[in-house]
C-alpha cells in the first residue's frame, strides 16, 4: 500500500534544502564580491601602467638625389643635419637611422654634419627615429673603426615632416619590470595601488612567447583577477610590434 511521507518530512527536507543555499552563498558571495572589487583596480592600473611605458618618440626622412650618390662608396656625409636635428629640439647623438629596406645604419657625428654609413644599393631614403629610451645606432669608435671614412658630400636634401607621438617602448617596459623586481613596494606607492593588494604583468609578442615578466609568487590560495589586452609597442631596433599584456591583480 502506498504512503505519502508526512508534512514534517517534506518541511525538514525544505530547511535542508534552503540552509545549505544560504551556505553556499555566504560561502562565495565574498568571493564574488572580492573579485567585483577588484575590477576598478584592475581598471585603474592598466591605464597606470600604460601611461608610464609611454614614451615620446618623434620620426621624420630625408630623400637625396639619386643623383648627388656615388655607388662606389657606402657612406654620405650630409651637410647641416646636425644642426637641424638640434634645431629640432632632438639630441643628435640620440638616434636610430634606417633606409628604405628597414636595415640600422651606422652614423657619426662630424660638427653640423652626419656622416652614414648607407651600404651598397643605397637608394638615397633615410628614415630617423629620435627617444632618450631607445638604443641609438650611432657608432661609438673612431671614424676607421666605424668604417666611415671619405663619405660624399651631401648638401641638397628634401626632408619630410617631422611626428611626435606617444608610444609603448619595449625599453619603457622592462624598466618599469626591473623596478618590480628590485623596488616593488615604491613602484605601489607610486602607482598609487591601494594597500591589501598586488600585481603583476607580462608582455607577450604576437606568438604569446613572454618577452618580460613582472610577477611575485602567487598562492594558490589567493584569489587572481587578470585581463589580457592586445598592444603596440616599439622594440628596441625601433620596429612596431604586436603583442599582449596581462595585468593581474590580487
Amino acid at each position: 500500500m502506498y504512503k505519502r511521507g508526512s508534512h514534517v518530512g517534506v518541511i525538514l527536507s525544505f530547511v535542508i534544502f534552503v540552509t545549505f543555499l544560504i551556505f553556499m552563498y555566504t560561502t562565495i558571495e565574498p568571493q564574488l564580491k572580492k573579485q567585483k572589487d577588484k575590477q576598478p583596480i584592475l581598471d585603474y592600473l592598466e591605464a597606470k601602467l600604460i601611461e608610464s611605458f609611454d614614451s615620446e618618440l618623434t620620426t621624420f626622412t630625408i630623400q637625396i638625389d639619386k643623383d648627388q650618390i656615388n655607388p662606389n662608396k657606402d657612406c654620405i656625409k650630409v651637410q647641416d643635419l646636425a644642426d637641424y636635428i638640434t634645431e629640432q629640439n632632438m639630441d643628435e647623438e640620440s638616434l636610430i637611422i634606417k633606409n628604405s629596406a628597414n636595415n640600422i645604419l651606422s652614423y657619426i657625428v662630424e660638427g653640423q654634419a652626419l656622416s652614414i654609413l648607407g651600404g651598397e644599393n643605397f637608394d638615397g631614403f633615410l628614415k630617423f627615429y629620435h627617444s632618450k629610451d631607445l638604443q641609438p645606432s650611432m657608432c661609438q669608435g673612431s671614424k676607421s673603426e666605424c668604417g666611415i671614412e671619405g663619405c660624399d658630400q651631401i648638401t641638397e636634401y628634401t626632408v619630410g615632416s617631422i611626428k611626435t607621438v606617444n608610444n609603448s617602448l619595449e625599453a619603457k617596459i622592462n624598466q618599469s619590470a626591473e623596478r618590480y623586481n628590485s623596488e616593488y613596494e615604491d613602484l605601489k606607492k607610486e602607482l598609487k595601488i591601494p594597500e591589501g593588494n598586488d600585481f603583476g604583468f607580462i608582455l607577450m609578442n604576437n606568438q604569446r612567447e613572454v618577452l618580460i615578466q613582472a610577477q611575485k609568487e602567487i598562492l594558490e590560495t589567493f584569489n587572481v583577477y587578470a585581463e589580457e589586452i592586445p598592444i603596440l609597442y616599439i622594440d628596441a631596433e625601433a620596429n612596431t610590434k604586436p603583442g599582449f599584456l596581462t595585468i593581474k591583480v590580487w
